[in-house]
């Protein structure tokens, strides 16, 4: 089971430095700028692919006031949401809008969503994630612990294949969300 400290020294072993002992009490350079960048790159690796740890449904009650063009209804976001992959609604190409941590859209209350949320702790992230964090942390600390270029250019080599990596297997689990119009739609838009 990962925690944050293993991340932290992942990335820093990419990079050839010492290991840590604690990244909430370690108090030097590589621990300092891996407590600072790790909160970021986290959530940033979270948006960028539907991680299946990651994802959450909820239902969402509409709140009393209404946006004032547009849109029929506003929602506010659960806390910790990155991103609203989905709602749940009978066409899978129902538009919405998410402004100011709300979810705007033409269906009525209550809204089902399926979306990407913070995951801080590092013990549920998948291993793939984990590995991912600690690469994309690594290219990160390359400038200010290893101006070593040569460095630099293998370490976003070996990043990009840990992107593809983690992202395919996530995405081979389950049953892929259909992208197309329910056959009813298209009967009644003939009509």
């Amino acid at each position: 089971m990962a925690s944050l400290t293993n991340v932290a020294n992942m990335a820093l072993a990419m990079l050839g430095q010492e290991r840590i002992t604690r990244l909430d009490t370690d108090t030097s350079k590589p621990a300092s700028l891996c407590n600072e960048f790790l909160p970021q790159v986290r959530d940033e690796c979270l948006i960028l692919h539907p991680w299946g740890f990651a994802k959450r449904r909820a239902s969402l009650p509409a709140l009393a006031t209404a946006p004032i063009f547009d849109w029929d209804y506003a929602y506010n976001t659960p806390a910790g949401c990155l991103r609203v992959l989905w709602l749940d609604a009978d066409d899978p190409h129902e538009p919405f809008a998410v402004e100011d941590g709300k979810v705007l859209a033409n269906l009525s209350a209550p809204l089902g969503i399926v979306y990407i949320t913070r995951v801080t702790d590092p013990g549920a992230w998948s291993p793939l994630f984990v590995r991912l964090v600690a690469g994309e942390l690594a290219s990160l600390l390359t400038i200010p612990l290893s101006a070593d270029k040569a460095h630099v250019a293998q370490l976003e080599k070996r990043l990009e294949r840990w992107r593809a990596d983690a992202r395919s297997v996530n995405a081979a689990e389950g049953t892929p969300r259909p992208a197309y119009a329910p056959a009813e739609s298209l009967i009644l838009a003939r009509q």
